[in-house]
Order: C-alpha cells, then structure tokens, then sequence
C-alpha cells in the first residue's frame, strides 16, 4: 500500500495556496490582510518582499512650531497640528503618494512605492506646493489678523530599499540616504519654502520652475548637496 497523501487545503486545491508570513494562514487570491491574524499580506502575496528602488520622499512640518507651542495653549497648538497633518495626508494622497509616518508636527510620505510612475517627482512636488498653499488657511485663535501660518518642506529623489509590507512591525518607509537627504531639505528649508534636490530639479524642470541655491553640507553626507528652490 502507498503511504498516504497530506491532505491539501481547500485553498491550495484551488490555486491558493500562498500563505500569510506571520501565522501561516492560507491567504485568498487578492487579500491584503490576513483573515486570521490581520497581517499586511497583499504585497507579501504577489512575491513583493524588499525591494531597491528609486523613490520620491517628502518631508513636511510646520514652520516656528516650537515658538507656537510657548505662546499658545496647547489645546490650540494641538488643534493646529492635527489641521495641518489632514491637509498635508489630502494632499500627498491627490498626487498619489503615501503619508508613512506623522512625527509630530511633520508627515514624511513617499511617491514611487509601491507603484511607481515616470512621474513620481513631479507629483511630489506639486503635492508640496499644495501643503504650502493650503497651509496659509490654518488659523489659531488669537493669531494676529492677517498672520499667515506657513510651513516647510524637504523633497528628494534617489535609491531606497523599500520595505516588506509583512514585517511584523508593521515598518513601511523606505530605508536609505534619500530619505535622510529630503529630512536635511526640510531642515533647512525658510517659512513658506520648499527645497528640493538637483535628481527632483532635474525631473521636475519642464513643469515647475525651481531656482539653484548652490551646494550645502548636509549632516551625514560625505559631500555637499546641491539644492534649488522651488
């Protein structure tokens, strides 16, 4: 007699046989999430583990905060915040970016992971001059009138290793220099400006003007970097 066959799942009989990488649950064709455990599996599922990539990241927060946070309640400060967290995730998600992480009063997102587009730096930088433009509307109470609260943002482009959407702690922002490089940007980005690398320049020059700034030492980078304005 022939030893006996394991018996095969309903979903692999079926041609589903892909399993979540935390708990080993048969995973359905199609699913993000497993059903059993609620691990991200989508990507995980269509063979998506870390991968090297060019990506487009942007960082953006608001500007004087810590001034904001000594001569304001911080019940107001805080509603500023989140109002400004809003319009920088409606904007970024418009373009088609991904908002990876809130820090604060800044949001770091990233265009170009996990489905990239020819035009993934144009989109980033037209989602940053939407955050500025809709950052002028934000108010607090008592503010002066006519005072215009206003933010700053760093945007970059370059090589990253995107992260396994079935990491089990849930980490998805890339890793990699362009990431610290859109964060330095944004650093030393004025009130109201928007500075970006000469890789996102370049992309960018047939629709948006950008002004060179010239080259800058930037913490943790071996070399200077140059910068334009948007």
């Amino acid at each position: 007699m022939q030893p006996s066959e394991p018996p095969i799942d309903a979903e692999v009989r079926h041609g589903r046989g892909e399993r979540c990488p935390r708990c080993a649950t048969s995973v359905i064709d199609g699913a993000r999430f497993c059903s059993s455990c609620g691990a991200e599996v989508g990507r995980q599922a269509n063979g998506a583990g870390p991968q090297r990539r060019r990506v487009t990241v942007l960082f953006a927060d608001l500007s004087g905060f810590t001034a904001l946070t000594a001569q304001h309640e911080p019940e107001d400060v805080r509603s500023l915040t989140d109002s400004f967290l809003v319009v920088a995730q409606e904007a970024v998600e418009a373009w088609g970016g991904r908002v990876d992480q809130f820090l604060g009063d800044g949001v770091l997102a990233v265009f170009g992971d996990p489905i990239a587009r020819e035009d993934d730096a144009e989109r980033a930088v037209r989602a940053a001059i939407d955050i500025c433009s809709a950052t002028h509307g934000l108010r607090l109470p008592g503010a002066r009138e006519g005072a215009r609260q206003t933010s700053h943002i760093g945007v970059a482009t370059g090589m990253a290793v995107t992260a396994d959407a079935s990491n089990i702690l849930g980490v998805t922002a890339p890793m990699g220099t362009v990431v610290n490089l859109a964060a330095r940007l944004e650093s030393l980005a004025d009130a109201d400006e928007i500075l970006v690398c000469s890789t996102t320049a370049e992309l960018v020059r047939r629709v948006v003007t950008t002004a060179p700034l010239g080259d800058r030492v930037v913490k943790g980078l071996e070399q200077p970097v140059e910068v334009h304005r948007v």
